[in-house]
Order: C-alpha cells, then sequence, then structure tokens
C-alpha cells in the first residue's frame, strides 16, 4: 500500500487530503510543491494519481498549477506567487575567525546545498561580546530577511537579535524551553550509543574527555552517564576530565590523566577528533598499545571519514544540520507565527582501527 494512503477511499482523494494537511502544517516552506514525479516517488503512487490529486486541490483553491513554472501555494487569502518566487538575503553568524572550514564548512555546505537559486547566503564572523551589534549592523547594510547563528552559547544574546520579529535560528546549540527555533546534534544519544559501542567490545572502564564550557557538556554528560547506567558500568569522577579542543589542549590533557587515574580506563570518548588525536600521540609516547591497550573514540562531524577514517568515532553530519537550519529559517520568515522546534540531528557510530576489545592481562 502506498506510503500514508488506504483503502477504499480513491488514491487521488487521500493524496489530496494528505497534501492539504501538509500545506497547513506549512511543510514547503517556499510556497511552491515538489514536481509530480517527485510527489509520485514519495508516496508510491502513479502519476496519474498526483495529477488527479493536484485537479481537486485547485478546485478547492488550495493551489495554483502554472505550466512550465510548476504548483504554487495558495495563502489564506488565495493569492500565489507564481508572478516569481521571493528570494531571501539570510545571514550566518558564527565564532570561527577562518569561515567556512572544518566543522564549519560541513554546515556551510548543507546550508549551500539547500539554498538554491533563490537564497543568497553570506558568512560573518563574531566577536564575543560583539554579537548583537555585529548581526544588527549586517542587518542593515545588507537588508537581511534572516539569520542562522552558529553555537551561539548566550541565549541573552539569541532574544536581543529576534527583537522586532527578526527570524533567527540557532544552530549548533539549543537551549530548553526555548520559544524559538534551534537544530542540534543529538549528543545525548550520540554519547550514550558511543558508550554502548564500547561496553559491547568489552571494555567497563570507560573515561571521558569533555568540554572546559560547562554549556555544551550538559546532555554529552547525560548520554554518557546513561549508556554506562545501561552497561551496569561505573562512572568514576577521576575519569572525566575536560579541555580545550585543540590537539595540544588534548594531549596535555591526557597526559595528565594518565598520571592521575588509577587504575586507567581502558577506552576514552573525547569532545572532538583533535582532542583524540592529542590523546593517540600521549599513548604512543607511553609506550601503549592502540586499541590493545586502550580504545579510543571521537566526537565529530562527517568530514573526519575524509582525513582520518581509522578514528573510530560518533559521527554528527554539519551537512545535514546546515539543511535543517535553512528549512527551519525559511518557514519562520514565511509562517512567522509556526510554533518554534527543536531539532535534534542523529549521530551515527563510526567503528575504525582505534576501538577493539581491551587486552587480557
Amino acid at each position: 500500500m502506498p506510503q500514508g494512503l488506504d483503502a477504499p477511499r480513491a488514491l487521488k482523494d487521500q493524496m489530496a487530503a494528505l497534501l492539504e494537511r501538509e500545506i497547513d502544517a506549512a511543510r514547503y516552506p517556499s510556497g511552491v510543491l515538489p514536481t509530480v514525479r517527485v510527489l509520485a516517488e514519495r508516496f508510491e503512487v502513479s502519476v496519474l494519481t498526483v495529477v488527479g490529486a493536484l485537479e481537486l486541490l485547485e478546485k478547492r483553491k488550495r493551489v495554483e498549477r502554472v505550466h512550465g513554472k510548476g504548483v504554487f501555494i495558495r495563502d489564506r487569502q488565495g493569492r500565489s506567487r507564481k508572478l516569481g518566487v521571493r528570494n531571501y538575503r539570510i545571514g550566518v553568524f558564527g565564532y570561527s575567525p577562518s569561515g567556512v572550514a572544518g566543522y564549519y564548512g560541513e554546515l556551510w555546505g548543507g546550508l549551500s546545498a539547500a539554498a538554491g537559486p533563490r537564497v543568497s547566503l553570506t558568512y560573518m564572523n563574531l566577536v564575543a561580546g560583539r554579537e548583537v551589534g555585529a548581526v544588527r549592523a549586517a542587518q542593515a547594510r545588507l537588508a537581511l530577511d534572516g539569520a542562522i547563528l552558529v553555537g551561539i552559547p548566550d541565549r541573552s544574546v539569541v532574544d536581543s537579535i529576534r527583537r522586532k520579529r527578526f527570524p533567527v535560528v540557532l544552530a549548533d546549540h539549543h537551549f530548553q524551553g526555548a520559544d524559538f527555533d534551534c537544530v542540534t546534534l543529538d549528543s545525548a544519544a550520540g554519547s550514550r550509543e558511543a558508550v554502548r559501542h564500547l561496553a559491547a567490545l568489552g571494555h567497563r572502564r570507560i573515561g571521558l574527555l569533555t568540554s572546559t564550557r560547562p554549556e555544551y557538556n550538559a546532555e554529552r554528560l547525560e548520554g554518557f552517564r546513561d549508556g554506562l547506567r545501561e552497561a551496569g558500568l561505573p562512572c568514576e569522577t577521576a575519569w572525566v576530565h575536560a579541555s580545550q579542543q585543540e590537539f595540544r589542549s588534548g594531549a596535555d590533557a591526557f597526559r595528565a590523566i594518565l598520571r592521575i587515574a588509577r587504575p586507567a580506563p581502558s577506552a576514552w570518548l573525547t569532545w572532538s577528533e583533535t582532542q583524540a588525536l592529542g590523546a593517540l600521540e600521549v599513548m604512543r609516547e607511553a609506550g601503549l598499545r592502540v586499541p590493545r591497550d586502550m580504545s579510543i573514540m571521537a566526537c565529530s562531524g562527517a568530514t573526519l571519514l575524509d582525513f582520518c577514517p581509522s578514528l573510530s568515532a560518533v559521527i554528527g553530519d554539519g551537512r545535514v544540520l546546515g539543511a535543517e537550519a535553512l528549512r527551519l529559517l525559511l518557514r519562520r520568515m514565511e509562517v512567522p507565527d509556526a510554533a518554534a522546534q527543536i531539532v535534534r540531528v542523529p549521530m551515527r557510530i563510526h567503528a575504525a582501527e582505534t576501538t577493539a576489545a581491551p587486552s587480557r592481562r
């Protein structure tokens, strides 16, 4: 049976009803339905069924079909955008001085792929303490229609930028109970899956090297501890440490860990791939064999698979996060009163050469 459709009602009637519900839920913020062929593939029906459903919607004045241009959704006043789809200017603001590199590059790639010809994106770097002024100045200078704020940890900053109904989406961070749109990696589930993976390999002492910034730690720690509880494993305070994200900071932190952690965990989960690479260097210095003596996993973006595929990790795809952020912003700009959403992007396990069963000594 085609997706979401059932007997005995005519398929075209059922499909028209489904599309109408999706239109009411602002599923298509661009104001244009997908092509007939795309809809046919999605609902697993014939092209004729799709055409019949669109004819019904057109009779109900929910859509307007324009030959050679597409199927345009009518607003509450019966108007469509057949005379031209609006173009948007969107500012992307973050704290990366290098611009769209690394994980930011992933996020930018997702934004760009989702934007298409009707959305113009401009990246601008932020300086802590000056975020509100920078966004407002760019809004006036570039006539921005909306903004995607990347990784801003201070809710008061986001609230200040949102004043006067300026459409905003917070990407790569969120606040519980926020009345604005956020999209973030599902860090709690990712950490929990990483612990499950290590426990399934036989590790009974698992440590965590996390961030020095508490606003990034709550869900990561929650998932880590949940995973240990599920596996019946201890969560020792001495096995949870924090450092900066950089390679050298990770190395220095891990060097100190090896001096004080007794007994040392046989496996570690780190906040970033750079921390993990620093820890690997220290392991080699100490004569530890990876993964036989000690396993290590990182939390990382998908680009890890391009430059260091041998490192085991729980992967969060910044491209998916970027595409979701743009979807939420377009929805917010076109349906200003829509309910706020927090979207959590799933993370997945990449099992590679740095994790294995612990040695039996």
